[in-house]
């Protein structure tokens, strides 16, 4: 699925999260924060909510008559409010996560990934089981890989689907993993939140439709003859094989052997483009900022589609610096696409 782009930060810089501490004092804070992320936190759901109203409802209304049938009722709300507690617990501890991500992330656009959720627990199952992102500073996420699993039984390991989706190009800091219940009764909402740090680097959001023009060195005569079996630059002849096109059979060479050879030929891959991020041409700063956004995603669009045809790529930033794709991999390219800050001035300026 591709999205236009739709949100830039103020600056046209990447998001990048807040560099890591060192040192005894950040050793300790680290270990106290991870202490307080494995502590249980409830909080009632919307239908709790009115549970607890209707609770205290009887409960004044028990002390205003004295009707025993109300305080029978409201000990009955009790035992539930405290059920749920115990039976939360037991659904929702010792359960062990995972998260796989797409190895490419392309911000505003929805990416699948999974969860790898297992109960290593011998005899108790796990139920009404939710996962998602904790959300925080280092990760700017408009979707966190929400997911929800019914019934997860003792000793069981279970795949989960689930969407991801980053507001900004740069990286990304994930810190770790949420996991909820509501079972039993639905009335609160029991987590804890379980370390899974990762960094991942999120690329400028492709556009649907290219629009502008990119400049090209090569033609598809000039490019490399390096792919045998192609219908190119004429490379020899072989051996005919059992399996091999008939139509490559060269004749009049066949017959002077008096067995089959094949002609072999070149496949052209094509010749390098050249792909130009232009200067922002906008005078306002919120404009500018915009404008290049765009001229990264454009650009990206492009080293993709350079990609899927394998040539190899080009690219010019607005500050002179040049990058090339080093072999089959473009990974150099779109991630200095991703990287990219908006300079303080044009070239030539």
């Amino acid at each position: 699925m591709i999205l236009r782009h739709r949100k830039s930060r103020a600056d046209g810089r990447p998001h990048r999260p807040r560099p890591v501490s060192t040192g005894r004092l950040s050793t300790l804070d680290g270990s106290l924060r991870r202490l307080l992320s494995r502590r249980r936190r409830i909080r009632p759901t919307r239908e709790g909510w009115v549970f607890l109203a209707a609770a205290l409802a009887v409960a004044l209304a028990a002390l205003n008559t004295g009707n025993n049938l109300l305080y029978l009722v409201f000990a009955t709300q009790l035992a539930m409010i405290t059920l749920s507690g115990v039976l939360s617990e037991l659904s929702i501890q010792q359960l062990r996560l995972r998260r796989r991500l797409s190895s490419r992330l392309f911000a505003n656009v929805s990416t699948r990934g999974r969860w790898s959720v297992s109960n290593p627990r011998r005899k108790l199952p796990s139920l009404a089981i939710s996962v998602r992102e904790v959300s925080g500073r280092n990760a700017e996420l408009t979707e966190g890989g929400l997911a929800q699993l019914p019934l997860l039984g003792a000793m069981e390991s279970r795949e989960l689907e689930a969407k991801w989706v980053f507001g900004a190009r740069g990286v990304h800091r994930l810190s770790g993993v949420r996991v909820a219940t509501t079972w039993p009764f639905g009335i609160f909402e029991k987590y804890y939140d379980i370390p899974a740090p990762q960094e991942v680097l999120v690329h400028p959001a492709p556009l649907a439709v290219i629009d502008g023009k990119v400049t090209l060195r090569g033609t598809n005569e000039e490019g490399r003859a390096t792919q045998r079996r192609g219908d190119g630059t004429f490379l020899g002849l072989r051996e005919h094989k059992e399996g091999d096109d008939p139509r490559r059979v060269h004749w009049p060479s066949s017959a002077r052997r008096g067995h089959l050879v094949a002609v072999e030929r070149a496949d052209h891959r094509g010749g390098e483009l050249a792909i130009i991020v232009r200067w922002p041409s906008a005078k306002n700063t919120q404009d500018r900022v915009l404008e290049f956004e765009q001229e990264l995603s454009r650009a990206t669009t492009l080293v993709l589609a350079a990609e899927r045809a394998q040539r190899a790529v080009r690219l010019l930033m607005p500050d002179g610096v040049v990058i090339e794709t080093q072999g089959p991999s473009y990974a150099v390219v779109l991630s200095a696409l991703a990287l990219a800050e908006l300079p303080g001035r044009g070239i030539g300026e």
